[in-house]
């Protein structure tokens, strides 16, 4: 018999919703600047739902509600085989 390694690469998709309040002395184009440095200070550091939602509440704006799907409601996932190999 032979040991074999499948060597296996998988991609899990989460959808999230925050629904916020956005502050009245903040004009639309700062609201949207606030979001777009909190996606990427999210993605900075490789953060999530949980981790934006605190940057947002950070920037003043107020989170309402948060879904959090993760870990048990995936949306989407992908699998791919990437390698086979002997095993060691």
């Amino acid at each position: 018999m032979r040991k074999v390694c499948i060597q296996i690469e998988e991609k899990i998709c989460y959808e999230e919703e925050i629904i916020v309040i956005q502050p009245n002395n903040m004009s639309d184009d700062e609201f949207e600047k606030a979001l777009e440095k909190a996606e990427k200070e999210t993605n900075l550091y490789e953060g999530g739902a949980k981790d934006m939602a605190s940057i947002l509440r950070n920037a003043g704006i107020t989170v309402e509600s948060e879904s959090f799907n993760f870990p048990d409601n995936p949306r989407d996932s992908e699998l791919e085989i990437i390698d086979v190999r002997d095993a060691k």
